[in-house]
């Protein structure tokens, strides 16, 4: 049969002190909301951006993926576990990270811009001396 602690978690909670739910209320709706919000439609949003090619998808992409990290790091610190599934979205997280920290420096948007402008002109400068 299915288990009913699937389906309804606080009452697994209420009847059980397991470590599961210590610190934080047994109710996963809140929690579900918040990442079907930001994580689910963010992402939704990043990736239209991602198709029309603007300029902002490498902000939006890295804040996203900074979000899941510390969401995924946070999870596990409040329930005391780590799964299996909660390394593979860290990982998916810290890929996020860098493939738009990467696509930041390939289009030199704010502030590498600045970081890498003012290194060209310091180098002309040695050059010029």
């Amino acid at each position: 049969g299915i288990n009913i602690d699937l389906i309804f978690p606080s009452a697994a909670c209420k009847e059980t002190e397991s470590s599961t739910c210590r610190g934080f209320s047994a109710n996963f709706l809140i929690p579900g909301i918040i990442l079907f919000v930001f994580i689910g439609i963010g992402n939704l949003f990043t990736s239209i951006l991602a198709y029309k090619k603007h300029k902002l998808q490498a902000y939006f992409s890295g804040v996203l993926s900074c979000g899941l990290v510390i969401w995924i790091v946070v999870q596990c610190y409040m329930l005391d576990i780590v799964t299996v599934l909660h390394v593979i979205y860290f990982l998916l997280g810290v890929y996020g990270i860098i493939l738009a920290s990467l696509l930041a420096f390939k289009q030199l948007i704010f502030p590498l811009n600045l970081i890498i402008r003012r290194n060209n002109n310091d180098d002309k400068d040695k050059k010029n001396s």
